[in-house]
């Protein structure tokens, strides 16, 4: 938020009311999710609404994330409805602002303490995913709206990218040189296997409990959060999945397969997730070493050595 500002229900329902054009009644913190804040607001109709406040330069990253939603809800992927972005709002500080249908459930970790829901949600999830990977996008970009450079290769996008990881890498001291030389290697030998069977897809690159909603019986409510969603090979969106859900969950890497790709994965896949693994583990080290979140970087760093030794 602006200078670290905290908002009020009296401004949250003040700017919701303008950017909706209806009358809000009643504003409340939601103490979840990462950067600027939630509230939940409901109009004088009954119908309610989750605002999202954060930093004015969050606005284009936002912009670009309004495409994901649309394209994901057009492909009939369970997700909230993004319905305004402002990137200033004079109530809210200056603050950016996003507003979306309010959607019902709960948190997917504490349904999931019962393993007996653990086939439906992922199964459900697989299909999700299977739907949201459909959407076919002309190039491998880092932005949807045609505002980051794009690439007609995934060999492109991967040549692109790297420099870009060895810029934080270099920079945080997250690695040795020859470590770094390691895992270079590996994702150019990866890359080059797999070039030619990799096409874009609409990824949301960020799956992992705190981003999917369950209903309160253990179905799947909804994929949130896609403001690291990019058009990229689809093998990424199992990363998380992989490192930090299935394997406290016994049964869920099979019923999510089962329908994700029931027993016809796609081409090279363990491969290709070995790869997007590898861009995407190095950059979470070098980046939690960045913000000094010890923990995180410690976790990834195991996870990336389990990989590929260093």
């Amino acid at each position: 938020m602006p200078g670290g500002a905290t908002l009020t229900p009296a401004a949250v329902i003040a700017a919701g009311s303008r950017v909706l054009g209806q009358e809000l009644r009643a504003a409340t913190r939601v103490p979840l999710g990462w950067g600027g804040e939630n509230w939940r607001v409901q109009a004088v109709t009954g119908e309610r609404f989750l605002v999202k406040a954060g930093e004015p330069e969050s606005a284009r990253k936002w912009s670009a994330t309004r495409i994901a939603y649309d394209l994901a809800r057009q492909a009939g992927v369970p997700v909230p409805r993004h319905l305004r972005l402002e990137s200033r709002c004079p109530e809210a500080g200056g603050a950016a602002l996003r507003v979306f249908s309010w959607v019902d459930g709960v948190d997917a970790s504490s349904v999931l303490e019962d393993a007996t829901v653990v086939p439906t949600f992922f199964g459900e999830l697989g299909s999700a995913l299977r739907r949201l990977h459909s959407i076919q996008v002309a190039r491998f970009s880092s932005r949807l709206d045609g505002s980051a450079p794009s690439f007609g290769s995934w060999g492109e996008y991967v040549e692109y990218r790297l420099p870009q990881i060895a810029e934080r890498v270099a920079a945080t001291g997250a690695f040795t040189p020859v470590e770094f030389a390691t895992v270079t290697d590996r994702i150019i030998g990866l890359t080059g296997l797999v070039n030619e069977v990799v096409s874009p897809s609409l990824c949301h690159r960020d799956l992992y409990l705190d981003n999917l909603l369950a209903t309160e019986d253990g179905h799947l409510a909804a994929l949130l959060d896609f403001d690291l969603a990019e058009a990229w090979d689809a093998a990424v969106d199992l990363v998380k999945l992989r490192w930090l859900v299935f394997p406290a969950r016994p049964g869920a890497q099979a019923a999510f397969d089962a329908t994700y790709h029931g027993s016809d994965p796609p081409p090279l896949w363990e491969h290709r997730i070995r790869l997007t693994s590898l861009l995407e583990l190095t950059n979470t080290v070098a980046n939690a070493r960045a913000k000094g979140d010890a923990r995180y970087e410690a976790v990834a760093r195991t996870q990336l050595r389990a990989i590929t030794p260093l």
